[in-house]
């Protein structure tokens, strides 16, 4: 069942209106309980101004089994509502770092995906910002594109820290996923192509740094291992 049902201990008595409280994920609805006089005698009438209730009536003589009605009729909409706005997706996001203290330059790169439950509503705004679910949590994740910069001090030494790659969100589909495991296996192969290729073994010449042709030739091999 998606959510709880709230109903007051002490409950207004005659014609007067009491109000239960469906708690879902990230909605709640309100149920309006009436007691009315008809043809067969008294009888309790519940509705609700929510737009997902909005045209239902549910009416009875025993408003404990009304109550248990509702609460099942309510859940199940709302558990269609929950599937229908909330959509698997994946967070893909690839990190550059860029450490520059007073020294050489260091470089490192991560490909990381993640998977989530996305807002199909909040894939409609233009901000970056997507309402994610993960672990039974609701967050904010901004996606972003590269070029983010910070400083970090450390004692007396200033470091940049440029911080380029990107973070987004794509639909999680076994296609998408198997893309993703593509990618990260050609990164992986090339960065230990890369590892063979500076080791002292693999360098009789201590002097000798593989060019950037080298590393275009290590892609195509790891990129060609990967598509095996």
């Amino acid at each position: 069942m998606s959510g709880h049902f709230e109903i007051p201990r002490i409950r207004s008595q005659g014609r007067k209106i009491e109000t239960w409280t469906f708690h879902g994920a990230d909605d709640k609805a309100t149920i309006d309980v009436a007691l009315r006089t008809g043809k067969d005698g008294m009888h309790f009438s519940a509705t609700s101004a929510h737009p997902a209730l909005a045209g239902k009536t549910w009416s009875g003589t025993d408003i404990a089994l009304l109550a248990e009605t509702v609460e099942a009729e309510v859940a199940g909409i709302f558990t269609d509502l929950q599937s229908e706005r909330w959509r698997p997706g994946v967070i893909l996001e690839v990190l550059i770092n860029s450490l520059r203290p007073n020294g050489p330059p260091s470089v490192s790169l991560s490909i990381s995906s993640d998977p989530v439950l996305v807002d199909s509503q909040s894939l409609q705004r233009n901000d970056g910002k997507r309402r994610i679910q993960k672990s039974g949590s609701t967050a904010i994740l901004q996606e972003r594109i590269p070029s983010d910069e910070t400083h970090h001090t450390f004692g007396n030494q200033s470091i940049k820290i440029t911080a380029g790659g990107s973070r987004g969100i794509v639909s999680d589909t076994p296609e998408i996923r198997a893309a993703i495991a593509d990618l990260q296996a050609t990164i992986s192969a090339f960065a230990d192509l890369l590892s063979q290729a500076t080791s002292p073994p693999a360098r009789p010449d201590p002097d000798a740094i593989p060019t950037p042709e080298d590393l275009v030739e290590m892609m195509r091999k790891a990129a060609s291992g990967a598509a095996r």
